[in-house]
């Protein structure tokens, strides 16, 4: 059934040496044999790798290395999910240590691994200085790991590359994973001020949107599954754990962008008429999830995944290098590029209120000026209480900002002494206070001054503990 020869009837098509009506197609395109006549059901078998081998007779044939049998009695139900688990990447410090767990011929290996990793951490004086004795070390450990792994892996597994790099990722991730707290933690204290640096930055620049940067009309648009991948970066151990991370940023970027334009454009529009989305693109919308994303360690993150990790074998090994490089570019944009000419418009909250509702709501302010030996004239606001009002709770708050402003100002003059109030505000003492004699105000002016003041302002007058805003 997997013997193939040429048919005589069509060509691309083979027929087996079991029998003259069982017939395989080769798809040239995807690199695919797909059954047909004489199969039971339609198998497509991929076709991983290709050999040259000769007859006795020198004579030459082709030998291809399938991802599975093209006979369905020899596929079993969980055959191509044991595959694609068996090839995947094993990223995190579990995944690898699952895996590895499975095969227990490796047992007294990952013994001497474990050691020689408690070693390492307990033993070895780590310096800033240096990060590449400490990447080499944690190399040598794992290459030595891996060689004596493939000594005793059996024949069937040994024979497969796929599988012998797959055993080299994971033992590599296993052991970087495993010091990583040890690693990343001087790592992040050599990088601290390009951190905080980058983490400044993307502060200042809240409510950057792709626009800002120019970005093409038809690919401006939120990113918000990019922006929380990215955000998780920080949290994950191994090398390769933040490269898929940094991947599966970029690929969300590019997903989110493409259908936004599916979106705008009509399906009757060719593909030609259709923008393409390039690298000069990616980066101003990778540097808007950057900012988003507010990053603690992103300078030592690259660092961390530039100096360990050396799987050179992997299979998205291009890939990953082309994400890692992406993300330089656009932290180089961010870092260089002025941003002061920007006028970025800062999301506001629905119970916070701007300035054009402050002006609104003070009409009804009442100013009134007092003076203290050594201080300058202060103005004194004080706001009706109303429950009815729609800016009740919207001066409470503006009322307490001020009161913290007050006390800040209060601690940073040398010459003031604060004092604790029983109500529990603190307010300041002057040295020199004159004396003021509060004047007696008869019936008669008090019923003036209400005629004139209105009932609101002059009951604050009257009442000494009621009292609103900022008060000097």
């Amino acid at each position: 059934m997997h013997i193939l020869k040429p048919s005589p009837f069509f060509k691309g098509q083979y027929i087996t040496a079991y029998s003259l009506e069982t017939a395989v197609t080769f798809d040239e395109k995807s690199r695919e044999l797909v059954t047909g006549e004489g199969f039971t059901q339609q198998v497509r078998a991929k076709i991983i790798n290709e050999e040259l081998g000769y007859n006795k007779n020198y004579q030459p044939y082709k030998i291809f290395i399938i991802d599975k049998p093209l006979h369905a009695k020899y596929l079993g139900r969980q055959s191509e999910e044991k595959v694609a688990q068996l090839y995947s990447p094993k990223c995190s410090l579990k995944q690898c240590k699952d895996f590895l767990q499975e095969y227990p011929e490796y047992k007294m290996v990952l013994r001497k691994l474990e050691d020689s990793l408690t070693q390492f951490n307990r033993n070895y004086l780590l310096l800033k200085d240096f990060l590449d004795d400490a990447s080499s070390r944690i190399r040598t450990i794992s290459q030595n790991a891996t060689k004596n792994c493939l000594d005793c892996t059996k024949q069937s597994l040994w024979v497969d590359p796929k599988f012998r790099e797959v055993l080299s990722s994971t033992i590599e991730n296993y052991a970087v994973g495993s010091v990583h707290e040890k690693v990343f933690s001087v790592i992040s204290d050599q990088f601290q001020s390009e951190d905080e640096y980058i983490l400044q930055k993307c502060i200042q620049l809240h409510g950057l949107k792709p626009e800002h940067l120019r970005v093409t009309p038809e690919f401006s648009c939120p990113v918000p599954s990019a922006v929380k991948k990215l955000a998780n970066i920080d949290s994950l151990k191994t090398p390769m754990e933040k490269m898929y991370c940094l991947k599966f940023t970029l690929d969300k970027i590019t997903e989110e962008v493409t259908h936004n334009v599916q979106e705008k454009w009509s399906p009757g529009v060719g593909t030609e008429e259709i923008p393409c989305f390039t690298s000069d693109d990616l980066i101003p919308l990778l540097v808007t999830v950057i900012v988003q994303a507010k990053c603690s360690h992103m300078c030592s993150n690259i660092f961390y995944m530039e100096n360990f990790y050396w799987a050179e074998g992997t299979k998205d090994r291009d890939n990953l290098s082309y994400c890692l490089v992406t993300l330089k570019a656009a932290l180089e944009y961010l870092k260089t590029t002025n941003f002061d000419d920007l006028k970025l418009k800062k999301n506001r909250n629905k119970d916070e209120i701007n300035i054009t509702e402050i002006i609104e709501a003070t009409r009804d302010v009442s100013l009134t000026s007092s003076s203290d030996s050594g201080s300058a004239d202060s103005k004194r606001v004080r706001l009706e209480k109303s429950s009815q009002s729609r800016y009740d709770q919207q001066f409470k708050s503006v009322s307490k900002i001020l009161e913290e402003t007050s006390k800040e100002l209060a601690t940073s003059q040398k010459q003031k002494k604060e004092v604790k109030s029983i109500f529990g505000d603190q307010f300041t003492v002057h040295q020199n206070i004159p004396d003021v004699v509060p004047r007696e105000i008869s019936p008669h002016q008090k019923q003036q001054r209400k005629e004139k003041m209105g009932d609101f302002l002059s009951s604050l007058q009257d009442n000494i503990f009621q009292s609103y805003g900022k008060q000097n």
